[in-house]
């Protein structure tokens, strides 16, 4: 007896288990919003690219700072020459030649310099790369939102296109419901001939209606498999997704302060100025004298001279005069970078304020649209189960069973929309905000 009731328990926790462990494997196979994120940034080529783009500002930054140490310099080298090189000298009236130079010579030297001043050519590089450097990590952070708004997108355009297919096979499946009672009734001839073929012609029309749907759901897939950079026809089992936190409890013009702050492609712009000025600077800085000092050691291979290597120190000092006016062009050439740079940012602020806007009032438009869709949708089911009842009790006609079933599928159609539409926005919210 009591073998046989733990027989009975044992069974109970296999047949348990049979039920529950393909829904548990289900829901670890699904994919959520941020493993998709995650698997974006992992695999983008675009987005590889800026961050190999910031890597080589970084080299940019060293190389500018390497200046600083000055160099050094070695070099060598063999000379033949085709006669032997000597003086003319006057020896008591007798023409001499003093032999200055062999025929062979090897030569090498090590020389070094280290910059005094620059008028602040050094410096104001350094700091123009460290610009430029920044505005690099700038685009890479605006290169992930974009990348991340884009999957998102993609993310809830399949969660819809599949709410969508869920709703043509229930629309199907309520009209084959529908025929089976018109069938029934055309039987008893309580029925004509013309409900009969309505309800097959509106039947097939939500058949065609499920096949467009099952396109629309491979096609989301797909533009979802390439954003991932998977095969377009990899299997895609996605986890309903949660609206993410849009700071809903702040006003329009902190949303657009914020935004204005957080923004990424703004500091690109001024990062990009701040580096224009460094250059600037630059140039000017090649207006004045630029002072070095100067040492190494000079080895010329010569048996008439007297000492073949010498060690020499000194200071330079060097200063351009006259360049054809190549620097002020190039300052002018800067200035109006500047000046471009900043009209590009004035207008690129006013297109950010009117995303926040935009996305702040869908929000709020989709929010009052999913209330309103979630009443008629009740209403839709219980006006359809109402009119069909009347319907088979031969209260009402064929077609006010078509057109009920009709409003129950667009209600749900406009429920699913509002909904995902409200997703969407929050999204468009926080990505405006520059926070995604």
């Amino acid at each position: 007896m009591k073998t046989t009731k733990k027989n009975n328990r044992l069974l109970r926790i296999v047949l348990t288990l049979i039920v529950i462990l393909p829904g548990i494997a289900s829901t670890a196979s699904s994919e959520t919003l941020q493993d998709a994120w995650k698997q974006a940034l992992g695999e983008n080529r675009g987005y590889r690219s800026t961050q190999q783009n910031a890597e080589a500002a970084a080299s940019t930054v060293d190389a500018a700072k390497a200046l600083k140490w000055g160099r050094a310099d070695l070099s060598a080298g063999f000379i033949k020459i085709e006669d032997q090189q000597a003086l003319k000298a006057d020896l008591m009236g007798q023409n001499v030649l003093v032999p200055i130079f062999e025929e062979e010579s090897l030569s090498y030297g090590l020389i070094a310099t280290l910059p005094i001043y620059t008028g602040g050519r050094i410096s104001e590089g350094i700091g123009a790369a460290q610009s430029l450097h920044a505005a690099a990590l700038d685009q890479v952070s605006t290169h992930e939102q974009n990348l991340k708004m884009k999957v998102a997108n993609a993310y809830v355009t399949v969660l819809r296109a599949k709410r969508i297919l869920r709703q043509a096979q229930s629309h199907v499946k309520n009209l084959q419901a529908h025929q089976y009672d018109v069938e029934g009734l055309y039987k008893q001839g309580m029925v004509i001939v013309s409900d009969k073929l309505s309800v097959q012609v509106a039947l097939a029309d939500a058949r065609q209606g499920v096949l467009k749907a099952k396109n629309g759901l491979d096609l989301a897939k797909a533009a979802y498999n390439n954003l991932l950079m998977r095969p377009l026809e990899a299997d895609v089992a996605l986890e309903e997704t949660q609206a993410v936190n849009d700071l809903s409890d702040a006003s329009l013009d902190d949303l657009t302060l914020m935004a204005l702050e957080n923004r990424k492609e703004l500091h690109t712009y001024e990062n990009s100025i701040t580096a224009l000025g460094h250059k600037k600077k630059v140039i000017q800085g090649g207006k004045l004298p630029q002072v070095g000092i100067i040492g190494g050691y000079l080895y010329q291979e010569d048996d008439y001279l007297e000492n073949e290597g010498n060690w020499m120190v000194g200071v330079q000092v060097k200063m351009n005069l006259f360049d054809g006016r190549e620097k002020t062009y190039k300052e002018q050439a800067v200035s109006r970078q500047v000046r471009a740079l900043h009209s590009k940012l004035s207008e690129l602020r006013a297109l950010i304020s009117l995303q926040v806007r935009q996305a702040w009032l869908d929000k709020i438009e989709t929010g009052k649209r999913i209330r309103v869709t979630e009443e008629a949708t009740a209403l839709a089911e219980e006006n359809l189960k109402v009119v069909r009842d009347r319907y088979v009790n031969g209260f009402t006609s064929h077609t006010e069973v078509l057109d009920a079933e009709t409003l129950r599928v667009n209600s749900q159609t406009n429920a699913a929309n509002a909904f995902y539409d409200w997703i969407l926005a929050r999204f468009c919210l926080k990505y405006s905000l520059g926070r995604l």
